[in-house]
């Protein structure tokens, strides 16, 4: 028995180990690490079991086509199905390392469903830089700056929901980088045909071009938390039928009646409004809810953000409203206690017997009668 136990241990130390691995990469529970300087020129033949899950840390300088190299032959049929393939290129802490890239970048490395690009600063994202990658679940882009994003820098790359692996997502994300153009151009994000949530928050966006999402037909949410825009143009969500969800959370709006017409949009089309939405602007609504200016300023309240309520022309949350449907019940409780007891009060006084006092001839109270003792 303590053969077979001593076995068993050495076979699962075994598994968790690779049985070749490139220089300058670690392998850990699946997940292969590996240094910029010290692994790259990348070859995938050096990997065993196959770079399902890779991350390439302490990037500073350009990935090639020569970066990677062998990629295209990486036999994906032995990867576990509890896990998406994925690919993390993580910049140099601090922010100042320069990520280049090119049309001939992530070359072979098509077979990745979720990409990720964290803390990089782009000088420029030139066209084509991400056409390599193909059809992804995922490609995020989060923290350091991108100072031009060429029109066609995601030329050539799909993003699909894809139901295979343990998360489907279908998702362009943009978080927490910060964009010199203080917006994107209009037709970046037209090869995203396919997605089905697009992802833009804390990213200085000041303006949002009215056919920004256009194309992307089949989005279901939309997230642009923290941006400093003031406004969204008239039916810029036209034509997205699949559109369910919208967050603008922590947005400064310039508050007008015509300003606020997604409310009434949201409504029509069964959209929830996600994010706590005030009024920059006009001076005397600053910081209050764009739905308390809707009310007071162009009349009832037509859609609340989600997790809201509409109520009396006011939006209230889901707790208020038991609250007051609490309260509501217990005072008709007590209303109906109060009459219940003056009903069966007045009912017994109406049962008990009554004496009627004896008077006499000319209306006076007649003496009481004297009995006769006997004698």
């Amino acid at each position: 028995m303590h053969h077979i136990t001593v076995v068993v241990c050495f076979l699962l130390i075994k598994s968790s180990m690779p049985l070749s691995q490139p220089a300058g990469c670690n392998y850990k529970d699946g997940l292969f690490t590996c240094g910029f300087k010290t692994s790259i020129p990348l070859n995938a033949v050096g990997f065993d079991p196959r770079p399902q899950r890779l991350v390439i840390n302490d990037v500073n300088g350009p990935i090639t086509g020569s970066s990677f190299t062998n990629f295209a032959q990486v036999n994906t049929s032995t990867f576990d199905p509890n896990y998406a393939s994925s690919l993390t290129i993580v910049c140099v802490a601090g922010g100042s390392a320069v990520l280049s890239l090119y049309n001939s970048s992530f070359e072979g490395m098509g077979f990745y469903q979720d990409v990720r690009i964290m803390n990089c600063q782009f000088n420029s994202v030139p066209p084509g830089a991400f056409t390599n990658l193909g059809t992804v679940n995922l490609l995020s882009l989060e923290g350091g700056t991108i100072d031009n994003l060429d029109v066609n820098a995601f030329l050539g790359v799909n993003i699909k929901k894809d139901t295979t692996i343990p998360n489907p997502r279908g998702e362009f994300a943009l978080s927490n980088t910060k964009l010199a153009q203080g917006g994107l151009s209009r037709g970046v994000l037209d090869p995203f045909t396919e997605a089905s949530v697009l992802t833009l928050n804390n990213c200085r966006i000041r303006v949002i071009d009215l056919a920004l999402f256009s194309k992307m037909k089949y989005l279901t949410r939309i997230s642009l938390d923290n941006n400093p825009f003031t406004y969204v143009g008239n039916n810029i969500f036209s034509g997205l039928e699949s559109l369910r969800r919208i967050s603008m959370d922590n947005v400064p709006w310039r508050c007008s009646c015509a300003a606020l017409w997604f409310l009434q949009f949201a409504a029509d089309k069964g959209i929830d409004l996600q994010g706590d939405m005030m009024c920059s602007f006009p001076k005397e609504y600053d910081r209050r809810r764009i739905t308390t200016y809707q009310t007071k300023e162009c009349g009832a309240v037509v859609a609340c953000p989600a997790g809201l309520m509409p109520m009396s022309g006011i939006c209230l949350t889901w707790l208020q409203i038991l609250s007051f449907s609490i309260t509501f019940f217990s005072f008709t409780v007590v209303v109906a206690c109060v009459a219940f007891i003056l009903k069966n009060r007045r009912d017994i006084c109406k049962k008990l017997p009554t004496k009627t006092p004896v008077k006499s001839v000319n209306g006076h109270r007649a003496a009481p009668r004297r009995v006769t003792p006997y004698i």
